[in-house]
């Protein structure tokens, strides 16, 4: 009887850790995939967000370019209105005071 318990007892522990290893095995082989995947999905997001961004960027650019020429033709116009008005200056004001003694 002592013989046929060890058999028991033996064959209980293979078959335990058999089914261990087939356990380690297939939860492997699960998670290797999805961890590829993943690696492509946060490639495709950061050639996504690089593009995102070379178009702000593009118009930022655009921005800043037509915010220049808006200060260009500001700085035109109030020169031309500078120009205009020191030449209609009144007469009085191009006269100096007069001289008290």
């Amino acid at each position: 009887m002592a013989s046929n318990t060890t058999v028991l007892i033996v064959v209980t522990a293979l078959a335990v850790l058999v089914l261990a290893i087939a356990l380690v095995v297939a939860a492997y082989k699960t998670h290797s995939p999805r961890r590829h995947v993943t690696d492509g999905r946060i490639d495709e997001r950061a050639a996504d967000d690089a593009l995102r961004l070379r178009g702000e960027q593009g118009l930022a650019e655009e921005d800043a370019a037509s915010v220049q020429a808006a200060e260009a033709t500001s700085k035109m116009k109030s020169a031309r209105t500078h120009r205009c008005n020191n030449t209609r200056t009144p007469i009085a004001v191009k006269r100096p005071p007069p001289l008290i003694h």
